[in-house]
């Protein structure tokens, strides 16, 4: 179908072609091959993608207003090589592939802007620089409910969680490649992976280079600010150069927030650079005092 409307889409078998500016309109069902490449719209009630289908936006745009939404049901794919609109809710079991941007909006005077959730056992691939972007020209923030998998890979580039949007991780977030940028409204629930020589930002101007739960256990410092972090082995997998970057973290909020850091190590020259030693040999302390001078 080249341009016009399109309404009770349920097809067993085969696929369905559209082109230019098209609108799906009511309550919608989609078991198969939906290929779309150009302005597609879904208006007055929600798409379901059925598992073992596959809605691929080659090109163009998708838009989700706030009266619809678009569900991709476990075993199910969702491949976004365009730009994407999200005034209602955009609700993942199965897979979604995004490459362009997602533009979360104001709906409608709602509570909250647009929603895009990746349910537990989903997983949600942002490749190369796609982003994601909250609403502009009002006070209302958009969320990303994470408790999938959430999964950065591609280019070297970089993907970013942009104003107005932020994360509410309760999953997992994985970094293959390049760096992802995370705003200062993030949820540091779930866990946190990203592999050599890739970066998480999780707040402007702070970068961290996260390989092990170390250095994710100095990300929620910075964000919660306790009084006291216990971290075990903070950098037994890293580097020397890797490792001496999250104790200079840890040294620069231990400065400006005053927060304590209790450190369990095996590795002498971490030990030495830390004010009070305390020393366990079989269960007992040997020694107790300030580092060697």
């Amino acid at each position: 179908m080249e341009g016009g409307v399109l309404r009770g889409v349920e097809k067993v078998s085969g696929t369905i072609q559209l082109k230019g500016t098209c609108t799906l309109m009511g309550a919608n069902r989609l078991v198969g091959t939906l290929n779309a490449t150009g302005s597609i719209a879904l208006t007055g009630g929600p798409l379901t993608l059925a598992p073992g289908s596959l809605f691929n936006l080659t090109a163009g745009s998708l838009s989700v207003p706030y009266d619809s939404g678009l569900t991709v049901e476990a075993g199910a794919e969702l491949r976004l090589n365009g730009d994407c609109w999200v005034h209602g809710t955009l609700m993942n079991r199965g897979t979604v592939t995004q490459a362009g941007l997602m533009y979360l909006l104001n709906n409608g005077g709602q509570p909250w802007s647009g929603d895009l959730r990746n349910e537990a056992g989903a997983v949600w691939d942002v490749l190369g620089s796609a982003g994601l972007y909250g609403p502009w020209g009002g006070f209302q923030l958009g969320k990303f409910h994470n408790a999938g998998t959430l999964r950065r890979s591609g280019d070297a580039g970089t993907s970013q969680l942009g104003t107005g949007a932020f994360l509410e991780n309760q999953g997992r977030v994985e970094v293959h490649s390049g760096v992802l940028a995370l705003g200062g409204g993030t949820d540091l629930g779930g866990q946190f992976q990203a592999d050599a020589g890739t970066e998480i930002w999780i707040r402007e101007g702070r970068s961290l280079r996260l390989t092990q739960a170390g250095d994710y256990l100095l990300a929620v410092a910075q964000r919660l600010l306790p009084q006291l972090v216990l971290a075990d082995e903070p950098t037994g997998n890293l580097d020397t150069h890797s490792a001496d970057d999250v104790f200079a973290l840890m040294r620069d909020i231990n400065k400006e927030h005053g927060t304590a850091f209790l450190i369990v190590t095996h590795d002498p020259r971490l030990a030495a650079r830390c004010d009070r030693v305390i020393e366990l040999r079989d269960g007992t302390i040997v020694a107790d005092g300030p580092r060697p001078s």
